[in-house]
Formats: structure tokens, C-alpha cells, sequence
């Protein structure tokens, strides 16, 4: 059964970690848009 508790504690913390990072990225993807919407637009369009 031990094992099990650390398969429980490596997938929370794997989830955890996978909410953090889409946070940040999130944010970043935000702060991207905002800060030079120019350039994102051209990105998209040229794709």
C-alpha cells in the first residue's frame, strides 16, 4: 500500500504542476496579445 501513497502524492503533484505551468502560460500568452497585437495578428495570418 505503500506504493500506492506515492503514486497518489506523484499524480497530485504532477497535476498541480500541469495547473501552474497553464497559469503562466496563460498569463503569458495574455501579456503577449496585449503587449504587441500587431505581431500576433501577422503570425496568424501568414500560417
Amino acid at each position: 500500500m505503500e506504493a500506492l501513497g506515492w503514486w497518489l502524492m506523484l499524480v497530485g503533484l504532477l497535476r498541480l504542476a500541469s495547473v501552474w505551468v497553464g497559469f503562466f502560460h496563460i498569463g503569458a500568452l495574455r501579456h503577449g496579445v496585449f503587449s504587441n497585437t500587431t505581431m500576433e495578428c501577422t503570425s496568424t495570418n501568414t500560417r
